[in-house]
């Protein structure tokens, strides 16, 4: 029923696309010790070395200097609590 859909539909009947993909698959399994094979696409060429990429923290170690006076100057000024246990 499928195959007879398919020819209504104009497609290739699905059993004859799966021996025709078989067909194509079987010599290249066949023959893996094929010599050349033509492929076409952009040619690759080498690339230039990129000089590394310097991080520079100065930033962040301005902003962890400035968090850590802050941090300093509440404990150092904050009031220091008496208590007396009587």
């Amino acid at each position: 029923m499928v195959d007879a859909t398919a020819q209504g539909l104009g497609l290739t009947p699905l059993s004859q696309a799966l021996a025709n993909a078989l067909a194509k698959v079987a010599p290249t399994e066949s023959s893996p010790t094929q010599a050349t094979q033509q492929i076409t696409g952009q040619k690759l060429e080498e690339q230039a070395q990129s000089e590394p990429i310097e991080t520079d923290y100065s930033g962040l170690w301005w902003l962890l200097s400035i968090i850590l006076i802050g941090v300093f100057y509440e404990y150092l000024t904050k009031p220091i609590k008496v208590t007396y246990n009587v």
